[in-house]
């Protein structure tokens, strides 16, 4: 794993962690994940847990 394969799962870990503990919107999510796009956040975070964010929080 490389450092930036680290940093993403720390930040998507720590995204997870909010969708589940707190009703932030999704753009302050992102925001406190260190993400300044909230669209490329969506992308990650799609692209590591198969779904978007928001279907994240309703399947909670």
């Amino acid at each position: 794993m490389t450092l930036a394969d680290y940093i993403t799962w720390v930040r998507m870990e720590r995204a997870k962690f909010m969708l589940k503990k707190y009703d932030f919107k999704l753009q302050e999510v992102a925001t406190r994940c260190g993400y300044q796009d909230v669209n490329y956040f969506f992308r990650v975070f799609k692209s590591r847990s198969g779904q978007t964010p928001s279907e994240y929080r309703q399947s909670l």
